[in-house]
């Protein structure tokens, strides 16, 4: 699967713009400012249906127009209209979150992803995503949950705890599954990360589920407020047996949450989903060294990868796109 073209129109930095891509990797290379990392978002946009950088996004946004063409078991032409009536269209018809998600396996790498990443939501979320590559339906279970949460919130200010009770059967069973799915996954990533030969450092995922009983029934009724989430699981990365964000320099923690995006990247390859990769500022607080190591992991991947850099980055045959401040 690859991204054909782009073509955008008044999406953040840009007014008008077009590009083609070549199958394998892509970079992307210009000064700060320049638009690159805006141009990785409207790329993501246009297979998820959703911004990468800012939820907001929409709210401040007049009118948008993003169009692309996708090359998989057939094309797919995408339409994505950003304004009052957002509409994201394959092939002219209203497609859903969980339809591009499907259809349009994507990785995201970037310094938002970094910033993230020592928060519990984040690497609980990666797990999901692991889910997601053998039940996409998981998807269905994590916004069901969250609309029931929100509604719990509203039945809270009512004080309706007979609701809450009913509701709260629901949760706990939507939880329960994203629970077992995540279990699962957390083993299918110490497989793959038992493999790894970027960092010659033993690197492990430790999961453990929190679990809904009366006493923290009884406890959100008296606190008024949600205890039980989708993110109150417990989740720690060891490297060494150490806790990452505890004992870990920057450039390993950077290394890490790489290793874990190529066992991600590696697990929809083998279900030949063939996800399309993003990588944002992977320069940056990474030796010369180790920046080497994952260019050439990256060499070796056959989906088709986006990079985007102020210039430094250089890999045989990749098809070179060079943006200018104001383009």
């Amino acid at each position: 699967m690859y991204l054909n073209y782009i073509s955008i129109f008044n999406f953040r930095n840009y007014k008008e713009f077009y590009s083609t891509f070549k199958p394998d990797i892509n970079i992307i290379q210009g000064e700060n400012a320049s638009g690159k990392t805006n141009l990785l978002d409207a790329i993501y946009f246009l297979l998820n249906s959703h911004s990468f950088i800012s939820k907001k996004f929409l709210e401040k946004q007049k009118e948008s127009l993003l169009k692309g063409n996708v090359i998989k078991d057939i094309s797919y032409n995408i339409t994505i209209s950003l304004n009052k009536n957002k509409k994201s269209l394959i092939n002219s018809k209203n497609r859903s979150l969980k339809d591009f998600k499907t259809l349009f396996p994507s990785i995201i790498f970037s310094i938002k992803d970094f910033t993230n990443f020592s928060e519990k939501k984040y690497t609980l979320s990666l797990l999901d995503k692991f889910s997601f590559v053998e039940n996409p339906n998981i998807i269905i279970n994590i916004i069901n949950t969250l609309k029931q949460l929100k509604f719990k919130r509203y039945l809270f200010e009512k004080k309706d705890y007979n609701t809450i009770k009913i509701i709260n059967k629901d949760i706990n069973k939507n939880i329960q599954i994203i629970q077992e799915n995540r279990k699962k996954s957390a083993q299918t990533i110490n497989l793959y990360l038992n493999k790894q030969n970027i960092l010659q450092k033993n690197i492990k995922i430790v999961y453990s589920p929190f679990l809904f009983d009366e006493k923290i029934e009884h406890l959100e009724i008296q606190t008024m407020h949600n205890i039980f989430t989708l993110y109150k699981d417990s989740i720690n990365i060891l490297l060494d047996e150490n806790n990452i964000f505890s004992y870990s320099s920057v450039g390993e923690k950077k290394m890490v949450l790489f290793t874990l995006m190529s066992s991600l990247i590696n697990h929809y390859n083998i279900y030949e989903k063939e996800p399309i990769i993003m990588i944002d500022d992977i320069e940056s607080d990474i030796s010369k060294k180790n920046l080497e190591k994952i260019l050439d992991n990256i060499s070796k991947l056959k989906n088709q990868i986006f990079i985007t850099t102020l210039g430094n980055i250089k890999m045989i045959n990749a098809n070179i796109l060079t943006l200018s401040e104001g383009t």
